[in-house]
């Protein structure tokens, strides 16, 4: 990225893990500055993860505790309390 900026190209950033102690600047972005920890927790959501299994129908509503009118669309309006029925 550093020889990129060096020959003038202004729409180039560095996207990195906020590892506890990284901080944004104008050239490097920091992916979840403050909320997560690494890309992984990101990726690897166990919420993102249920909604993918759910959709593709590898498991069941009632194995995430849904109610029979819940589907992985809801899951966006889930508060914590609700997330946490989740198995």
């Amino acid at each position: 990225m550093e020889t990129l900026r060096k020959a003038g190209n202004k729409f180039v950033s560095e996207i990195i893990d906020w590892d506890t102690t990284n901080i944004s600047n104008q050239d490097v972005k920091v992916l979840g500055n403050g909320n997560r920890y690494r890309i992984e927790n990101y990726i690897l959501d166990p919420l993102l993860i249920g909604a993918l299994l759910l959709r593709e129908k590898i498991i069941t509503k009632e194995e995430l505790n849904l109610n029979t009118n819940e589907t992985y669309i809801d899951f966006k309006n889930f508060n914590k309390e609700r997330i946490t029925r989740f198995n």
